[in-house]
Protein backbone atom coordinates (compact mmCIF):
# COMPACT_ATOMS: atom_id res chain seq x y z
CA UNK A 1 0.00 0.00 0.00
CA UNK A 2 3.23 2.41 0.94
CA UNK A 3 4.68 1.32 -2.59
CA UNK A 4 1.52 1.88 -4.33
CA UNK A 5 1.42 5.19 -2.97
CA UNK A 6 4.48 6.26 -3.13
CA UNK A 7 4.41 5.83 -7.12
CA UNK A 8 1.34 7.37 -7.32
CA UNK A 9 3.10 10.59 -5.53
CA UNK A 10 6.45 10.11 -8.44
CA UNK A 11 3.97 10.47 -11.22
CA UNK A 12 2.14 13.40 -9.81
CA UNK A 13 5.19 14.91 -9.21
CA UNK A 14 6.60 14.49 -12.92
CA UNK A 15 3.15 15.95 -14.36
CA UNK A 16 3.64 18.65 -12.65
CA UNK A 17 7.41 19.55 -13.84
CA UNK A 18 5.71 18.75 -17.14
CA UNK A 19 2.86 21.09 -16.91
CA UNK A 20 5.48 23.70 -15.26
CA UNK A 21 7.64 23.52 -18.55
CA UNK A 22 4.64 23.74 -21.08
CA UNK A 23 3.50 26.84 -19.18
CA UNK A 24 6.78 28.25 -19.24
CA UNK A 25 7.35 27.52 -22.73
CA UNK A 26 3.92 29.01 -23.76
CA UNK A 27 4.83 32.23 -21.33
CA UNK A 28 8.04 32.56 -23.65
CA UNK A 29 6.40 32.43 -27.22
CA UNK A 30 4.03 34.68 -25.97
CA UNK A 31 6.73 37.53 -24.53
CA UNK A 32 8.30 39.75 -26.84
CA UNK A 33 11.53 39.00 -28.29
CA UNK A 34 14.37 40.18 -26.06
CA UNK A 35 16.50 43.64 -27.37
CA UNK A 36 19.26 42.77 -29.43
CA UNK A 37 21.85 44.70 -30.57
CA UNK A 38 23.10 42.69 -34.14
CA UNK A 39 25.80 44.32 -35.43
CA UNK A 40 27.48 47.82 -35.25
CA UNK A 41 29.05 49.11 -38.08
CA UNK A 42 31.38 52.83 -39.03
CA UNK A 43 31.92 54.63 -41.87
CA UNK A 44 34.99 57.58 -41.99
CA UNK A 45 34.61 60.43 -43.98
CA UNK A 46 36.77 64.06 -44.50
CA UNK A 47 34.19 65.38 -42.02
CA UNK A 48 32.77 62.71 -39.61
CA UNK A 49 32.85 59.37 -38.46
CA UNK A 50 29.39 57.56 -38.06
CA UNK A 51 28.40 54.90 -36.01
CA UNK A 52 25.58 52.49 -36.36
CA UNK A 53 24.04 49.97 -34.05
CA UNK A 54 21.56 48.25 -35.95
CA UNK A 55 19.12 46.32 -33.42
CA UNK A 56 16.32 44.21 -33.97
CA UNK A 57 13.39 46.29 -32.70
CA UNK A 58 13.03 50.00 -31.45
CA UNK A 59 14.24 50.42 -27.47
CA UNK A 60 15.28 52.57 -24.81
CA UNK A 61 18.62 53.94 -24.56
CA UNK A 62 20.87 56.51 -23.07
CA UNK A 63 24.24 58.64 -24.12
CA UNK A 64 26.66 59.63 -21.93
CA UNK A 65 29.94 61.57 -21.57
CA UNK A 66 32.92 59.93 -19.54
CA UNK A 67 36.49 61.49 -19.26
CA UNK A 68 39.62 60.32 -18.36
CA UNK A 69 40.38 58.44 -21.09
CA UNK A 70 37.45 60.08 -23.11
CA UNK A 71 34.72 58.51 -24.45
CA UNK A 72 30.97 58.23 -25.32
CA UNK A 73 28.91 55.30 -23.70
CA UNK A 74 26.28 54.00 -25.24
CA UNK A 75 23.66 52.04 -22.77
CA UNK A 76 20.82 49.81 -23.66
CA UNK A 77 19.05 48.57 -20.38
CA UNK A 78 17.67 44.80 -20.70
CA UNK A 79 19.35 44.75 -23.78
CA UNK A 80 22.09 41.93 -25.38
CA UNK A 81 24.27 41.85 -28.15
CA UNK A 82 23.78 38.88 -31.25
CA UNK A 83 26.65 36.14 -31.56
CA UNK A 84 29.57 37.89 -33.46
CA UNK A 85 29.30 41.43 -32.38
CA UNK A 86 32.47 42.31 -30.74
CA UNK A 87 34.91 44.78 -30.39
CA UNK A 88 36.01 46.92 -33.13
CA UNK A 89 40.00 49.41 -33.92
CA UNK A 90 38.91 51.86 -35.94
CA UNK A 91 41.73 54.65 -35.52
CA UNK A 92 40.60 57.25 -37.95
CA UNK A 93 42.07 60.30 -35.79
CA UNK A 94 38.05 60.66 -34.46
CA UNK A 95 37.33 57.40 -33.11
CA UNK A 96 39.79 55.21 -31.55
CA UNK A 97 37.61 51.87 -31.10
CA UNK A 98 34.32 50.56 -30.76
CA UNK A 99 34.28 48.90 -27.17
CA UNK A 100 31.46 45.97 -26.39
CA UNK A 101 30.40 45.39 -22.83
CA UNK A 102 27.84 42.66 -22.13
CA UNK A 103 26.13 43.52 -18.83
CA UNK A 104 23.94 41.73 -16.18
CA UNK A 105 21.18 44.11 -16.99
CA UNK A 106 21.89 45.36 -20.37
CA UNK A 107 23.91 46.23 -23.56
CA UNK A 108 26.71 49.19 -23.05
CA UNK A 109 28.46 50.05 -26.48
CA UNK A 110 32.17 52.39 -25.91
CA UNK A 111 33.38 54.80 -28.15
CA UNK A 112 36.86 55.16 -27.59
CA UNK A 113 38.07 58.43 -28.29
CA UNK A 114 41.45 60.88 -28.34
CA UNK A 115 39.31 63.29 -27.35
CA UNK A 116 34.92 64.01 -27.61
CA UNK A 117 34.29 65.70 -30.43
CA UNK A 118 31.07 67.62 -31.50
CA UNK A 119 28.59 64.77 -31.87
CA UNK A 120 24.87 63.96 -32.50
CA UNK A 121 22.96 60.76 -31.64
CA UNK A 122 19.79 59.40 -32.92
CA UNK A 123 16.91 56.27 -33.98
CA UNK A 124 16.03 55.68 -37.48
CA UNK A 125 13.27 52.97 -38.41
CA UNK A 126 13.77 50.15 -40.59
CA UNK A 127 13.66 50.76 -44.25
CA UNK A 128 14.25 47.98 -47.34
CA UNK A 129 17.89 47.76 -46.60
CA UNK A 130 18.43 48.34 -43.00
CA UNK A 131 16.86 47.48 -39.51
CA UNK A 132 15.82 49.56 -36.70
CA UNK A 133 19.09 51.69 -35.79
CA UNK A 134 20.95 54.29 -33.53
CA UNK A 135 23.31 56.45 -34.87
CA UNK A 136 26.26 58.30 -33.68
CA UNK A 137 27.39 61.16 -36.06
CA UNK A 138 31.27 62.19 -34.72
CA UNK A 139 32.44 65.44 -35.91
CA UNK A 140 35.83 65.59 -37.32
CA UNK A 141 37.77 68.60 -35.79
CA UNK A 142 39.10 70.71 -38.74
CA UNK A 143 41.13 73.27 -37.81
CA UNK A 144 41.54 77.22 -39.83
CA UNK A 145 44.55 76.04 -41.21
CA UNK A 146 43.03 72.91 -42.79
CA UNK A 147 40.23 74.29 -43.69
CA UNK A 148 41.91 77.12 -45.54
CA UNK A 149 44.38 74.38 -47.73
CA UNK A 150 41.38 72.39 -48.44
CA UNK A 151 39.66 75.44 -50.11
CA UNK A 152 43.33 76.75 -51.73
CA UNK A 153 42.86 73.17 -53.23
CA UNK A 154 39.57 73.25 -54.72
CA UNK A 155 40.65 77.36 -55.69
CA UNK A 156 43.47 75.68 -57.99
CA UNK A 157 41.35 73.38 -59.36
CA UNK A 158 38.59 75.97 -60.19
CA UNK A 159 41.39 78.40 -61.77
CA UNK A 160 43.72 75.66 -63.44
CA UNK A 161 42.19 76.38 -67.22
CA UNK A 162 40.84 73.04 -67.10
CA UNK A 163 37.21 71.64 -68.03
CA UNK A 164 36.12 70.89 -65.02
CA UNK A 165 33.91 67.77 -64.67
CA UNK A 166 32.15 66.83 -61.22
CA UNK A 167 31.17 63.05 -61.05
CA UNK A 168 29.13 62.24 -58.22
CA UNK A 169 29.10 58.66 -56.83
CA UNK A 170 25.14 58.05 -55.93
CA UNK A 171 24.71 57.24 -52.04
CA UNK A 172 27.36 55.93 -49.95
CA UNK A 173 28.31 54.91 -46.07
CA UNK A 174 25.41 53.89 -44.72
CA UNK A 175 23.35 54.73 -47.37
CA UNK A 176 23.91 51.84 -49.62
CA UNK A 177 21.18 52.56 -52.21
CA UNK A 178 19.81 49.55 -54.29
CA UNK A 179 20.95 46.19 -53.65
CA UNK A 180 20.99 42.80 -55.83
CA UNK A 181 20.11 39.46 -54.38
CA UNK A 182 23.40 38.29 -54.27
CA UNK A 183 24.24 41.75 -51.96
CA UNK A 184 26.05 44.34 -54.91
CA UNK A 185 25.46 47.25 -53.40
CA UNK A 186 24.57 51.10 -55.47
CA UNK A 187 26.72 52.69 -53.58
CA UNK A 188 30.24 50.63 -53.93
CA UNK A 189 29.51 50.03 -58.09
CA UNK A 190 28.63 53.66 -58.61
CA UNK A 191 31.63 54.64 -56.53
CA UNK A 192 34.00 52.07 -59.23
CA UNK A 193 32.56 53.50 -62.37
CA UNK A 194 32.68 56.85 -61.20
CA UNK A 195 36.69 56.39 -60.28
CA UNK A 196 36.35 54.86 -64.01
CA UNK A 197 34.98 58.23 -65.70
CA UNK A 198 37.11 60.40 -63.49
CA UNK A 199 40.36 58.33 -65.24
CA UNK A 200 38.95 58.54 -68.48
CA UNK A 201 38.44 62.35 -68.00
CA UNK A 202 41.42 63.05 -66.81
CA UNK A 203 43.04 61.23 -70.13
CA UNK A 204 41.59 63.97 -71.95
CA UNK A 205 44.00 67.14 -72.86
CA UNK A 206 42.11 69.89 -70.81
CA UNK A 207 39.59 68.26 -68.92
CA UNK A 208 39.90 66.81 -65.24
CA UNK A 209 37.10 65.45 -63.36
CA UNK A 210 36.47 65.86 -59.49
CA UNK A 211 34.44 63.30 -57.33
CA UNK A 212 32.33 64.51 -54.85
CA UNK A 213 33.44 61.13 -52.77
CA UNK A 214 36.77 59.11 -53.30
CA UNK A 215 35.50 56.77 -50.90
CA UNK A 216 32.55 54.64 -48.77
CA UNK A 217 31.60 57.62 -46.84
CA UNK A 218 28.25 59.75 -46.17
CA UNK A 219 27.89 62.72 -48.49
CA UNK A 220 25.32 65.18 -47.99
CA UNK A 221 23.39 67.15 -50.66
CA UNK A 222 24.51 70.11 -49.15
CA UNK A 223 28.68 69.03 -49.19
CA UNK A 224 27.88 67.66 -53.20
CA UNK A 225 26.89 71.14 -53.75
CA UNK A 226 29.72 72.49 -52.29
CA UNK A 227 32.32 70.34 -53.75
CA UNK A 228 30.84 71.18 -57.23
CA UNK A 229 30.90 74.96 -56.45
CA UNK A 230 33.91 75.33 -55.04
CA UNK A 231 35.60 73.31 -57.97
CA UNK A 232 34.40 75.55 -60.55
CA UNK A 233 32.09 72.67 -62.35
CA UNK A 234 31.72 73.09 -65.98
CA UNK A 235 28.86 70.00 -65.74
CA UNK A 236 27.52 67.29 -62.76
CA UNK A 237 26.98 63.87 -63.77
CA UNK A 238 25.70 61.99 -60.99
CA UNK A 239 26.10 57.84 -60.98
CA UNK A 240 23.15 55.56 -60.07
CA UNK A 241 22.35 51.91 -60.27
CA UNK A 242 18.57 51.71 -61.21
CA UNK A 243 16.15 48.78 -58.96
CA UNK A 244 12.28 47.51 -59.95
CA UNK A 245 9.81 45.37 -58.74
CA UNK A 246 9.93 43.06 -60.94
CA UNK A 247 13.22 41.49 -62.33
CA UNK A 248 12.74 42.32 -65.90
CA UNK A 249 13.51 45.46 -66.57
CA UNK A 250 17.38 46.04 -67.18
CA UNK A 251 19.70 48.52 -69.20
CA UNK A 252 21.00 52.30 -68.74
CA UNK A 253 18.44 55.56 -68.57
CA UNK A 254 19.77 59.29 -68.26
CA UNK A 255 17.64 61.39 -66.12
CA UNK A 256 17.81 65.86 -66.54
CA UNK A 257 15.59 67.88 -64.82
CA UNK A 258 11.78 68.16 -64.95
CA UNK A 259 10.14 70.98 -63.19
CA UNK A 260 7.30 69.23 -63.55
CA UNK A 261 8.19 66.10 -62.74
CA UNK A 262 9.34 62.41 -63.68
CA UNK A 263 7.20 61.87 -67.09
CA UNK A 264 6.53 57.53 -66.91
CA UNK A 265 5.68 55.61 -63.58
CA UNK A 266 9.34 54.31 -63.35
CA UNK A 267 10.88 57.39 -63.76
CA UNK A 268 8.37 58.29 -60.44
CA UNK A 269 8.99 55.57 -58.44
CA UNK A 270 12.66 56.04 -59.12
CA UNK A 271 12.50 60.18 -58.46
CA UNK A 272 10.63 60.09 -55.42
CA UNK A 273 13.23 56.87 -54.01
CA UNK A 274 16.37 59.21 -54.89
CA UNK A 275 14.50 62.51 -53.39
CA UNK A 276 13.74 60.98 -50.36
CA UNK A 277 17.45 59.82 -49.53
CA UNK A 278 19.12 63.01 -50.94
CA UNK A 279 16.65 65.42 -49.28
CA UNK A 280 16.14 64.14 -46.09
CA UNK A 281 18.96 61.72 -45.85
CA UNK A 282 19.20 59.01 -42.70
CA UNK A 283 19.43 61.70 -40.41
CA UNK A 284 16.19 63.84 -41.78
CA UNK A 285 18.83 66.26 -42.88
CA UNK A 286 17.19 69.17 -44.93
CA UNK A 287 18.44 71.97 -47.43
CA UNK A 288 20.54 74.41 -45.12
CA UNK A 289 20.39 78.48 -45.76
CA UNK A 290 24.02 78.16 -47.44
CA UNK A 291 22.43 76.74 -50.48
CA UNK A 292 19.02 77.94 -50.79
CA UNK A 293 19.94 80.75 -53.33
CA UNK A 294 20.62 78.05 -55.86
CA UNK A 295 16.59 77.11 -55.36
CA UNK A 296 15.73 80.32 -57.38
CA UNK A 297 14.45 80.49 -61.11
CA UNK A 298 17.33 82.05 -62.48
CA UNK A 299 18.98 80.47 -64.98
CA UNK A 300 17.28 77.22 -64.89
CA UNK A 301 15.49 76.93 -68.03
CA UNK A 302 18.98 77.66 -69.31
CA UNK A 303 20.27 74.76 -67.15
CA UNK A 304 17.57 72.64 -68.40
CA UNK A 305 18.08 72.99 -72.07
CA UNK A 306 21.81 72.71 -71.57
CA UNK A 307 21.65 69.59 -69.64
CA UNK A 308 19.22 68.00 -72.20
CA UNK A 309 22.42 68.77 -75.05
CA UNK A 310 24.68 67.02 -72.28
CA UNK A 311 22.20 63.93 -72.42
CA UNK A 312 21.92 63.47 -75.98
CA UNK A 313 25.83 63.33 -76.17
CA UNK A 314 26.25 60.79 -73.53
CA UNK A 315 23.64 59.25 -74.63
CA UNK A 316 24.99 58.75 -78.35
CA UNK A 317 27.99 57.48 -76.64
CA UNK A 318 25.51 54.43 -74.31
CA UNK A 319 23.63 53.35 -77.37
CA UNK A 320 26.95 52.16 -79.75
CA UNK A 321 27.46 50.20 -76.46
CA UNK A 322 26.96 46.47 -77.07
CA UNK A 323 27.18 44.95 -73.75
CA UNK A 324 24.54 47.14 -71.99
CA UNK A 325 20.90 48.38 -73.63
CA UNK A 326 20.08 51.77 -73.79
CA UNK A 327 16.80 52.92 -72.42
CA UNK A 328 16.67 56.54 -73.56
CA UNK A 329 16.53 60.05 -71.82
CA UNK A 330 13.70 60.88 -69.06
CA UNK A 331 12.66 63.98 -67.16
CA UNK A 332 12.66 64.07 -63.41
CA UNK A 333 12.21 66.15 -60.69
CA UNK A 334 15.75 64.86 -58.54
CA UNK A 335 16.72 67.10 -56.05
CA UNK A 336 20.58 66.80 -56.78
CA UNK A 337 19.82 68.15 -60.12
CA UNK A 338 17.32 71.35 -59.06
CA UNK A 339 19.57 72.37 -57.18
CA UNK A 340 22.29 72.76 -59.48
CA UNK A 341 22.72 75.72 -62.07
CA UNK A 342 24.47 73.98 -64.34
CA UNK A 343 24.47 71.29 -67.10
CA UNK A 344 23.63 68.30 -64.70
CA UNK A 345 21.64 65.06 -65.40
CA UNK A 346 21.76 61.53 -63.26
CA UNK A 347 22.66 58.50 -64.83
CA UNK A 348 21.04 55.23 -64.03
CA UNK A 349 23.82 52.50 -65.30
CA UNK A 350 22.10 48.94 -64.70
CA UNK A 351 19.56 47.67 -63.04
CA UNK A 352 20.93 45.41 -60.04
CA UNK A 353 17.30 43.74 -59.65
CA UNK A 354 17.85 42.23 -62.90
CA UNK A 355 20.40 39.15 -63.48
CA UNK A 356 22.17 40.07 -66.63
CA UNK A 357 22.81 43.73 -65.48
CA UNK A 358 23.94 42.36 -62.21
CA UNK A 359 26.78 40.17 -64.14
CA UNK A 360 27.63 42.78 -66.35
CA UNK A 361 28.61 45.14 -63.29
CA UNK A 362 30.74 42.30 -61.97
CA UNK A 363 32.95 42.84 -64.95
CA UNK A 364 35.63 45.54 -64.91
CA UNK A 365 36.19 45.58 -68.74
CA UNK A 366 32.16 46.24 -69.18
CA UNK A 367 32.62 48.94 -66.49
CA UNK A 368 35.31 50.47 -68.02
CA UNK A 369 33.79 50.66 -71.46
CA UNK A 370 30.78 52.12 -70.38
CA UNK A 371 32.94 54.62 -67.76
CA UNK A 372 34.85 55.79 -71.26
CA UNK A 373 31.60 56.16 -73.46
CA UNK A 374 30.17 58.78 -70.65
CA UNK A 375 33.70 60.07 -70.27
CA UNK A 376 33.83 60.65 -74.28
CA UNK A 377 30.27 61.98 -74.19
CA UNK A 378 30.68 64.69 -71.53
CA UNK A 379 34.06 65.67 -73.21
CA UNK A 380 31.75 66.03 -76.43
CA UNK A 381 28.95 68.20 -75.09
CA UNK A 382 31.52 70.62 -73.57
CA UNK A 383 33.93 71.67 -76.38
CA UNK A 384 30.82 71.84 -78.14
CA UNK A 385 29.89 74.28 -75.46
CA UNK A 386 32.65 75.47 -73.66
CA UNK A 387 31.41 77.34 -70.49
CA UNK A 388 30.89 81.19 -71.13
CA UNK A 389 33.73 83.49 -70.63
CA UNK A 390 36.22 80.66 -70.65
CA UNK A 391 37.75 82.04 -73.64
CA UNK A 392 37.90 78.37 -75.14
CA UNK A 393 36.59 77.76 -78.99
CA UNK A 394 33.68 75.78 -79.86
CA UNK A 395 35.43 72.30 -81.39
CA UNK A 396 34.30 69.18 -81.76
CA UNK A 397 35.96 65.89 -80.76
CA UNK A 398 35.99 63.14 -84.06
CA UNK A 399 37.38 59.26 -84.18
CA UNK A 400 39.58 58.88 -86.72
CA UNK A 401 40.28 55.68 -87.74
CA UNK A 402 43.93 54.87 -88.95
CA UNK A 403 44.11 53.55 -92.57
CA UNK A 404 47.15 52.30 -94.61
CA UNK A 405 50.12 54.28 -94.97
CA UNK A 406 48.70 57.18 -92.78
CA UNK A 407 51.00 59.24 -90.01
CA UNK A 408 50.02 61.37 -87.15
CA UNK A 409 51.45 64.55 -89.42
CA UNK A 410 49.04 63.76 -92.28
CA UNK A 411 45.95 63.11 -89.76
CA UNK A 412 47.00 66.64 -88.40
CA UNK A 413 46.97 68.31 -91.54
CA UNK A 414 43.33 66.73 -92.77
CA UNK A 415 41.98 67.91 -89.31
CA UNK A 416 43.61 71.26 -88.65
CA UNK A 417 45.26 70.54 -85.49
CA UNK A 418 49.17 69.71 -84.13
CA UNK A 419 50.60 66.55 -83.75
CA UNK A 420 51.20 67.41 -80.42
CA UNK A 421 47.60 68.13 -79.86
CA UNK A 422 46.77 64.41 -80.82
CA UNK A 423 49.12 62.66 -78.68
CA UNK A 424 48.48 64.58 -75.70
CA UNK A 425 44.78 63.79 -76.32
CA UNK A 426 45.46 59.80 -76.50
CA UNK A 427 48.04 59.02 -74.66
CA UNK A 428 51.05 59.00 -76.87
CA UNK A 429 54.45 59.46 -77.79
CA UNK A 430 55.14 61.86 -81.24
CA UNK A 431 57.57 58.46 -81.71
CA UNK A 432 54.76 56.17 -81.83
CA UNK A 433 53.94 53.89 -84.40
CA UNK A 434 50.00 53.95 -85.65
CA UNK A 435 48.53 50.92 -86.81
CA UNK A 436 45.99 50.76 -89.32
CA UNK A 437 42.62 50.00 -87.84
CA UNK A 438 43.82 51.84 -84.61
CA UNK A 439 41.29 54.26 -83.24
CA UNK A 440 42.69 58.36 -82.30
CA UNK A 441 40.39 61.25 -80.94
CA UNK A 442 40.89 63.93 -82.91
CA UNK A 443 39.63 67.30 -81.48
CA UNK A 444 38.53 69.80 -84.38
CA UNK A 445 37.75 73.61 -84.00
CA UNK A 446 34.65 74.90 -85.26
CA UNK A 447 33.33 78.09 -86.17
CA UNK A 448 30.24 79.54 -85.61
CA UNK A 449 28.49 81.56 -87.79
CA UNK A 450 27.95 85.69 -86.65
CA UNK A 451 25.29 86.46 -89.71
CA UNK A 452 26.39 89.41 -91.92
Amino acid sequence: MIRRSAAVAVRFLVLSVILQMVSENTYADAAPASMQVRNIRYYSGPDQTRVVLDLNRPCNYQVSERKDPDRIVIDIPSGRFSPGVKEVTVGDGVLARIRVNRLKKGAQVVLDLPRVPEYKYYTLGPNAVHPDRIVIDLKKSITKVERMEREARAEKVANSGDMIVIIDPGHGGSKPGTSSRNGLLEKTVALDISRKIKAAVDSYAGFRAVLTRSGDYDVSLADRIKIARSHGGCCFVSIHLNGAPSSRPRGSEIYYLSVEGARDENSVALEERENMILEMGEEGEVLNDDIEWILGDWGRKEAMSQSFALSQSIAGRLKGLRSVPFRGIKQGNFVILRNLQKPSVLVEVAFLTNRNDVSLMRKDKIKEEYAEAIAAGIVEYLLANPPEGSGISPAKMLTHTVSRGETLGLIAQRYGVTVSEICDLNGIQRSSTIRPGQKLRVIRKTVRSTGS
